[in-house]
């Protein structure tokens, strides 16, 4: 519990509040838990701390603990109301995963909290569930089912990922490859920051971090490592609330961008001077690594298709004083004015996509994706790719991305782009990151010599992505 003047917060019900709203409304659960970090930034930092793991914890473990909970309790998880399954799931956690936290006290929040929302008539439900939970965690008798490596129930259960999502998965990769990439969707993820390296070098910038977590009690749990792929334009961080409190943000030293990223947009090679467009460009990053490589005499054109999204690319642009990107409000699959045809030397199209390869950063994806809504993202991933083609120049280059490992919208769309002909793939450079230090498995190399690239969560230490480069003819 805080105090803020007269009013007393509790961490559990802010977790609670944060649970129905991504779960329950479907809300985007990274804007859900930073609105909440915002709005409570004045509660100490352990209590910022125990919010955001509490609830980031139980949407990583949902199914599991769904099925845990099922095992005690006579009314199922799924019939249950709302704010009773959510405050179980959170108490579940808490049990199960937060040593830190008596059994006792578990127990007794997840009643209160069961009260203080209107349900005393639920008290006695919400305790015996809970204490049962206690008491068969602590002998046993309540666990999930014994490992095995052919079962795709245990898979979902043990990894939280709906079944359709395994079926699909151990279809494309084989069964071994899923559980390596589904097992590091559970480890705690970095933020990879790209240093803007007209502002300060790595190294530098470590050192201002390393600082700041001396001297700011916002950073006192700061880490700060190496990055995985281009350390010498990135570093990585966690234990931070807001990004607002790192140094040099106001002045523009780095963005967010995962390694992943920015492997992709390396791959496109984009020079200095050259005009690059990038159709789906919100958050940004992939074009402020544009701005960087087409420097002070290029033009990075930046499209979105909404105010707001165009709003954060201005702050971004700002912020990072590039004056060569012009962001615009722009649906990608309008027809691309007749002026601005072959226009660019470089076309970036990340397209709208699953996310299946962000989930460890996202865990709110895998619930919310259904087979249905990718048949629908396939349609509109060829519309905007078809608008993309018709801004690149004879001799351009054309950068197909996804921030997913499904195949049917990688591979089969790279499939679809040569049908279409007047494009063709460049595996030079794809196999250019290789002289960047990357290190390729040898089913990757196999795929960078043809113009493609899949990097995979557990076997590549970064984000799940796709990328292609293609060359107009």
């Amino acid at each position: 519990m805080a105090r803020n003047g007269n009013q007393t917060v509790s961490v559990r019900e802010l977790a609670l509040e944060a649970m129905l709203s991504i779960i329950e409304k479907e809300e985007n659960a990274s804007v859900v838990i930073k609105e909440t970090l915002v709005k409570y930034q004045y509660l100490p930092k352990e209590d910022r701390a125990f919010f955001k793991r509490l609830t980031q914890g139980t949407l990583e473990h949902l199914l599991e603990l769904d099925y845990l909970i099922n095992q005690v309790s006579k009314t199922k998880v799924k019939k249950m109301k709302p704010v009773i399954r959510n405050i179980l799931r959170l108490g579940a956690y808490q049990l199960k995963y937060m040593d830190a936290v008596p059994d006792r006290a578990a127990c007794n929040e997840a009643v209160n909290l069961a009260v203080k929302k209107g349900f005393s008539g639920l008290r006695g439900f919400v305790n015996g569930v809970m204490r049962s939970l206690a008491r068969g965690f602590l002998d046993g008798s309540v666990a999930l089912m014994e490992p095995d490596s052919k079962s795709l129930d245990w898979l979902s259960i043990r990894y939280s990922m709906p079944m359709w999502l395994c079926e699909r998965c151990t279809r494309q990769y084989g069964i071994e490859m899923t559980e390596t990439f589904f097992q590091s969707f559970l480890a705690e993820s970095y933020t990879t920051l790209h240093i803007s390296q007209s502002k300060i070098k790595v190294d530098a910038y470590e050192k201002l971090l390393l600082e700041a977590k001396k001297n700011s009690p916002y950073l006192s749990g700061l880490q700060v490592k190496k990055a995985a792929y281009l350390a010498e334009q990135a570093v990585r961080i966690k234990g931070y609330d807001l990004l607002e409190d790192l140094p040099g943000y106001e002045e523009g030293m780095f963005w967010v961008q995962d390694e992943s990223s920015m492997l992709a947009v390396a791959a496109a090679c984009i020079k200095p001077g050259q005009t690059v467009v990038d159709v789906c460009a919100a958050p940004g990053g992939k074009s402020l690594l544009a701005c960087e490589y087409a420097g002070k005499n290029g033009l990075v054109h930046s499209f979105d298709v909404s105010e707001a999204k165009v709003e954060r690319l201005n702050e971004n642009k700002e912020r990072m004083n590039f004056l060569m990107m012009t962001p615009k409000v722009r649906d990608a699959r309008r027809a691309v004015p007749h002026e601005e045809l072959a226009c660019a030397d470089v076309v970036i199209a990340d397209v709208p996509c699953s996310g299946l390869g962000v989930i460890g950063k996202k865990a709110d994806i895998r619930y919310k994706i259904k087979p249905e809504s990718i048949r629908s993202l396939i349609t509109l991933q060829r519309e905007i790719l078809s608008n993309a083609m018709t801004y690149v120049k004879p001799g351009g280059i054309l950068l197909f991305s996804t921030c997913t490992i499904n195949k049917e919208e990688n591979e089969a769309n790279v499939e679809w782009i040569l049908k279409q002909g007047g494009f063709s793939l460049q595996p030079d450079q794809v196999c250019y990151l290789t002289k960047l230090g990357f290190l390729p498995e040898p089913w990757q190399e196999e795929q960078m010599k043809k113009g493609y690239l899949t990097l995979i969560p557990g076997i590549n230490d970064c984000d799940g992505f796709f990328f292609a480069c293609f060359r107009r003819e």
